[in-house]
């Protein structure tokens, strides 16, 4: 039986403390929820909330100031799934440098036109289609299965955008590409390995930004939407609705 994706309702959005990663540590059978954000290259902190979004108590280490004792997990705990390996993983590309030394040509994942115009519009990219030339690098982060055949994936997609002019890094080297890291939440079909275009993928779920962990469980969706910019991290809470 496949899953109606249009039927998850958000339900909550819980904003955290930090401009962090943002990740589940588990779901117990009472409907706990454990969340971890580790900030500032160093420090933790955790959350423990329900699934009707209430926090019940936090632990952090506050940059360093406070031992904290990390949570007791309840045991037993569903746990996100972190595949090492997937289809949809792909690393060919550096994150900057010359197009052709580096044959980007040969190794880009091309987007076709008729995506890549819709996702330009829908991520605010000034420059000419043809400089976007495709996917330099696809990493399946997470992954919860919604029923035997589909399953939802966190997916971080690095985008190879050309340079019209050659620049110089910070070290002096020379680059006439670059790459823009995105995150999406999107279905996978395990026995087709269909799935959605980049642009489609990101209307999915479009209360979240930065997806990169996921868990389906007692009819919810939780969701940790890690923090970027001057963004913090929040977790978002979504009830598969009959």
């Amino acid at each position: 039986m496949m899953v109606d994706v249009t039927k998850f309702k958000h339900k909550k959005q819980i904003s955290l403390q930090y401009v962090s990663q943002c990740n589940i540590l588990g779901v117990s059978e009472a409907g706990d929820i454990y969340i971890e954000e580790y900030y500032d290259k160093a420090h933790v902190a955790q959350y423990h909330m329900t699934l009707s979004g209430d926090v019940l108590a936090i632990v952090d280490e506050e940059y360093g100031k406070t031992n904290i004792t990390p949570f007791t997990l309840a045991n037993p705990l569903q746990q996100p799934h972190h595949p090492l390996e997937h289809s949809l993983n792909y690393t060919g590309l550096r994150f900057r440098g010359m197009r052709e030394a580096d044959k980007v040509a040969e190794w880009v994942k091309p987007i076709p036109m008729l995506g890549k115009m819709p996702l330009m519009q829908k991520l605010n990219l000034g420059v000419p289609p043809m400089m976007l030339m495709g996917i330099a690098e696809s990493r399946v982060l997470s992954e919860t299965q919604l029923s035997d055949r589909l399953s939802l994936i966190c997916r971080r997609v690095r985008l190879l955008i050309a340079l019209s002019e050659i620049k110089i890094d910070e070290v002096g080297l020379p680059y006439n590409y670059e790459t823009q890291i995105i995150h999406v939440l999107h279905t996978f079909d395990n026995e087709t390995e269909v799935y959605p275009p980049l642009h489609q993928a990101l209307k999915q779920f479009p209360d979240v930004s930065n997806p990169t962990d996921c868990l389906f469980t007692h009819g919810y969706l939780i969701v940790a939407d890690s923090g970027y910019d001057e963004a913090a991290s929040t977790v978002h809470i979504y009830h598969l609705d009959d």
